[in-house]
């Protein structure tokens, strides 16, 4: 082999489907070498963070000693807080809704009736219309 290895090549060497003119480039050239040999190093670093990050989050968790307590007293902290927030919140938005006048809704449909129709006759007709003059002068029974 008289290249370098391309880097499909030097995938397939290190997931062990290199063919046998592969393996013998990678004896002779220390650059093709090299790359394999970093590549394979930076892989094995990955393969043993993902490891180590899978054993520390597969650990047992210690358990919360104040969530167990509240749980047990059948008080949950904050319960009070949170209800009142969603309530608050939702009597914020509830008016906010109804204060958009029907006359602005009304407008919007209008709106959006008459974009749809002009979508609709683009879409409707039988060629472009940068096209249509050209149309016209090759089917005009005058010509």
């Amino acid at each position: 082999m008289e290249h370098h290895l391309l880097p499909d090549q030097i995938t397939n060497v290190l997931s062990e489907r290199g063919t046998p003119e592969e393996h013998r480039h990678i004896e002779v050239c220390s650059e093709c070498a090299g790359a394999i040999a970093e590549i394979a190093a930076a892989l094995s670093m990955f393969r043993e963070s993902v490891q180590c990050w899978t054993e520390q989050k597969s650990a047992p968790l210690p358990p919360n000693a104040a969530l167990l307590r509240a749980c047990s007293a059948g008080t949950f902290p904050g319960l009070k807080f949170s209800l009142a927030a969603a309530a608050l919140l939702l009597a914020m938005i509830i008016p906010l809704h109804w204060r958009i006048p029907d006359a602005e809704l009304k407008a919007n449909r209008v709106e959006d009736t008459l974009l749809l129709e002009q979508v609709h006759a683009q879409l409707s007709r039988d060629v472009p219309a940068p096209m249509q003059p050209l149309m016209n002068m090759i089917f005009d029974p005058a010509a």
